[in-house]
């Protein structure tokens, strides 16, 4: 009798977590050593001690340009340049896949409920929470740790992944309930969710993860030209904080 249930959420935990599952991924653990900013044309590479500005065929040291040989400014420009590419894409990835977990959440819970209201309610809110994530990070900032959030719209981001928690973990028990009690009506709930979760978590999911893949090249591409231009290093393998 659970297992529409069980069947239902293994398909959103597929969706929501197919990279950390998938041993053939090709996708990056990143993590950043330093802040990479893009101002205008300037690439800016901050890691508190020492701050590079890439421009053109310029490269700034806390504001004194270096002399670099011809080959080492063309390895700066290519930098540059993945950088403009990488930065706002990796924005981009990290808000639709947090907002992803949120809807995931959301959906889920208003689906075992079987109140489609409910559903209609929570893609609405998670539209606009989106609206707003993205009027506020423009892609053009990679911090090292977390963006940064003024406190009233970090408590609203805070509530509705609290709300839809605790939605989800009510909506649980009561489809046990109607599992137990009333298992067509349990049967029919459940391949409605599995449906919701197939047609509005799974391919959004999957372009996600495809969109991270095509990333590592670009990140392999701009590891390979820090270590030769050897002026900074940003870009680290996190499983085990070395270079990828």
């Amino acid at each position: 009798m659970l297992r529409p249930m069980l069947i239902s959420l293994a398909i959103l935990l597929t969706a929501t977590a197919a990279t950390a599952r998938d041993p053939s991924s090709q996708l990056c653990d990143m993590r950043l050593l330093a802040e990479v900013t893009l101002s205008g044309d300037e690439v800016i590479v901050d890691d508190g001690d020492r701050r590079h500005v890439l421009d053109a065929d310029r490269v700034l040291r806390d504001g004194r340009r270096l002399r670099l040989e011809d080959d080492r400014r063309r390895l700066a420009r290519d930098y540059a340049d993945g950088m403009r590419e990488l930065v706002p894409a990796v924005s981009e990835i990290a808000l639709r896949g947090a907002l992803l977990g949120l809807e995931s959440l959301a959906l889920v819970s208003a689906g075992l409920s079987g109140d489609e209201a409910t559903t209609v309610r929570a893609a609405e809110r998670i539209e606009t929470l989106a609206t707003e994530l993205h009027l506020r990070f423009d892609g053009r900032r990679l911090p090292v740790g977390p963006l940064p959030l003024d406190p009233a719209f970090e408590r609203e981001i805070g509530a509705l992944a609290a709300d839809a928690a605790g939605q989800f973990a009510g909506s649980v028990i009561a489809f046990i309930g109607t599992a137990l009690f009333d298992p067509d009506a349990a049967g029919a709930r459940g391949e409605y969710l599995e449906r919701l979760v197939e047609r509005r978590i799974e391919p959004r999911a999957a372009r996600i993860e495809a969109q991270a893949d095509q990333l590592c090249g670009t990140l392999r591409r701009l590891d390979a030209i820090e270590a030769e231009l050897g002026l900074f290093d940003v870009i680290v393998d996190a499983r085990n904080d070395r270079a990828i």
